[in-house]
């Protein structure tokens, strides 16, 4: 596997974590480092958080017992590996946003919902974009990772968090999506 690094926007070092933030143009999006996100996270009513981004060279050695119920590709994409990224999406937004975490023991990791779709975003540039949902077992609030697939290995996040739509909505949503709209928030 290649390993991919970033340049960060604001101090232009290369880095194999970066983090995706709005801080001075609120419809621009960057990537920076992790100090220059501190130096322009504090105190700024502009700040957005949009994701981390990270290098990733790993071999995975794991029995996975899983079965989506919903699982239609544009294209292919190994769902296992994407899986686990998605739980760790989950599990890093908690962190983000100083949510208590307890993702495995309050959402069913064994049957979820997936889909993958190639959309255009903003600037009508073609993106794999791969939608996992996963249904709470205590409360109304459902998780759901959409991430971008690219070159045959994950990119980034693209959102995750949690809503009270249902699964089947959410995929529904995500289906029936047009190129460029409300998931890459264009316009904003």
């Amino acid at each position: 596997m290649k390993q991919r690094i970033k340049h960060c926007a604001i101090c232009k070092v290369d880095f194999s974590t970066m983090y995706r933030i709005r801080y001075k143009n609120p419809k621009e999006w960057l990537f920076v480092c992790k100090e220059c996100l501190s130096d322009n996270k504090k105190d700024n009513p502009n700040y957005t958080y949009g994701g981390t981004w990270k290098t990733l060279i790993l071999t995975l050695f794991l029995t996975i017992n899983f079965s989506s119920y919903s699982q239609k590709k544009e294209f292919n994409y190994d769902e296992s590996i994407l899986l686990e990224y998605a739980k760790l999406g989950i599990k890093e937004y908690d962190l983000a946003t100083s949510k208590k975490s307890e993702f495995n023991k309050n959402y069913d990791t064994t049957k979820y919902l997936t889909h993958g779709r190639i959309i255009k975003d903003c600037e009508g540039i073609s993106k794999k974009i791969i939608l996992f949902v996963f249904k709470s077992k205590v409360g109304k609030y459902n998780a759901s990772t959409y991430i971008v697939y690219s070159d045959g290995v994950f990119e980034s996040f693209l959102t995750r968090g949690y809503s009270v739509q249902s699964p089947d909505n959410e995929l529904n949503y995500f289906k029936n999506l047009k190129d460029g709209e409300d998931l890459f928030h264009c316009g904003i």
